[in-house]
């Protein structure tokens, strides 16, 4: 089964739509790049 989605960026406000045939790790993946941007912001402010 496909799915579409549609995500709304925090940081730019911008939405992006997508597809997946699996969406559970489609959920994953973005949990994850978010979880390192997250880190990475947070050491870029730590550094100021």
């Amino acid at each position: 089964m496909k799915y579409s989605y549609v995500l709304l960026s925090e940081k730019d406000g911008e939405f992006y739509i997508g597809s997946t045939g699996d969406l559970r790790v489609r959920v994953d993946q973005q949990q994850r790049m978010c979880a390192l941007h997250c880190l990475s912001v947070a050491d870029e402010i730590d550094l100021l």
